[in-house]
């Protein structure tokens, strides 16, 4: 790497803000796992919110604030391109819809040095109109990323973009803070309720969590509906995440009611110890109606903890060969119900078994993936025969663009 090799290749993750939300999560741990002898990431942000404050400083990573106001903010972009630019990144990564659409616009328009542009992808539910404009804004792209099928699909199909050019990678967990050896005994499980606020439940009552955001996409009526409908396994639903939808939240709490169900259903604002509730729980519901990479299916399979979720091909995949899955078709809520009972009956997965399913979302195979591509495009971005200013040919820019879209598909 000519002009990288001399020094560690700065990494701007542009990921707006660090809210309690998987992907910003996933933002985190990637910068955690780049390796720091060849990288120097800092995450760029332009919200104040900084859930992962904890992750954060324990790994030592840069945040870069710009401010920003208003949605109507037209300064706003001057003031991002012009910090990224005085910082020297090599590497612009959008994160998520508006972080990728600034890291490729903003790269644009000629800087001293233009960075490598990459855009990524977490979840296949973007609104209609970004759709179109990805269309436009992957010719800026040096590499687009999807972290699952689904989501490649989608933007291959809604978005019209070459799929060849839509690199996968998927998501890590650090499976080192949730990986519990053996579930918690009973006393240590009432103990961990009680540290949540839920000491009140009964011990013989099993909890499922259905942790996430609050939202259409993860189907919190069908597990009211399934917590109502079970006979064989009487439960108490656990909602933990942010509430997106307050029309929804009104909505469950009033099926929950109509069901007899209000001392049974709960509801926990994000949880930065997110372990904890993990040692509460008894099952795991994933009820979704449609996934990126489920971040929390793999967290239940390192807490060792059975799992209901639906049947949708990224769940499947994720919990590949986990003894304690079962699963339901989307939207069917007597299915999750038969799903959480058998999930409940199924023995405890030894610890050995467990750790052999993990290892495909470690945090280091994660860096190696990222880091791979990174070196790839700043290669081929090196100006190798060319002096610093000196325009290229036309034929030598068309062969790099060709060399990028061939290294952006997955080897």
């Amino acid at each position: 790497m000519s002009a990288a090799a001399e020094r560690r290749a700065r990494i701007a993750i542009l990921v707006g803000d660090l809210g309690p939300g998987g992907a910003e999560r996933q933002a985190v741990l990637l910068a955690a796992s780049l390796d720091r002898s060849r990288f120097e990431p800092a995450l760029v942000v332009w919200r104040s919110r900084l859930f992962y404050r904890r992750e954060v400083e324990e790994s030592g990573i840069e945040v870069v604030r710009v401010a920003k106001g208003t949605r109507a903010d037209l300064g706003f972009p001057f003031r991002l391109r012009r910090e990224l630019v005085r910082r020297g990144f090599d590497v612009w990564h959008g994160w998520l819809e508006a972080g990728s659409l600034w890291a490729r616009l903003l790269s644009r328009g000629r800087p001293r040095r233009r960075p490598v542009a990459i855009a990524s992808f977490r979840c296949s539910d973007m609104a209609r109109g970004y759709f179109a404009a990805e269309r436009f804004l992957a010719r800026f792209s040096d590499a687009i990323v999807a972290n699952g099928e689904e989501v490649r699909s989608a933007l291959a199909c809604r978005s019209r973009v070459d799929p060849g050019r839509i690199l996968v990678i998927e998501n890590a967990v650090d499976t080192r803070r949730f990986f519990r050896e053996r579930r918690p005994e009973p006393k240590e499980r009432a103990a961990a309720r009680r540290a949540l606020g839920l000491g009140d439940v009964p011990p013989d009552v099993p909890l499922v969590a259905l942790v996430g955001r609050l939202s259409p996409q993860k189907d919190p009526l069908a597990l009211v509906r399934a917590a109502a409908s079970s006979r064989r396994v009487p439960f108490a639903a656990l909602f933990v995440g942010e509430t997106s939808d307050a029309d929804l939240r009104g909505r469950v709490e009033r099926a929950a009611a109509e069901s007899g169900l209000l001392s049974r259903v709960r509801f926990l604002a994000p949880v930065p110890e997110i372990e904890r509730v993990y040692d509460a729980a008894d099952a795991v519901a994933l009820p979704s109606l449609y996934e990126g990479c489920p971040n929390v299916l793999v967290e239940a399979v390192a807490a060792g903890l059975p799992v209901a979720a639906s049947s949708i091909s990224e769940n499947r995949s994720a919990l590949a060969s986990y003894p304690r899955a079962r699963f339901h078709y989307p939207g069917d809520a007597s299915g999750l119900a038969g799903a959480i009972a058998g999930a409940l009956a199924t023995e405890e997965a030894p610890a050995e078994t467990r750790g052999k399913l993990l290892e495909r979302f470690s945090p280091e195979r994660l860096g190696r993936e990222f880091g791979a591509l990174y070196e790839r495009l700043l290669v081929a971005r090196s100006p190798v025969s060319a002096p610093s200013g000196t325009v290229r040919p036309s034929s030598q820019r068309k062969k790099d663009s060709r060399l990028r879209s061939a290294q952006s598909v997955r080897p």
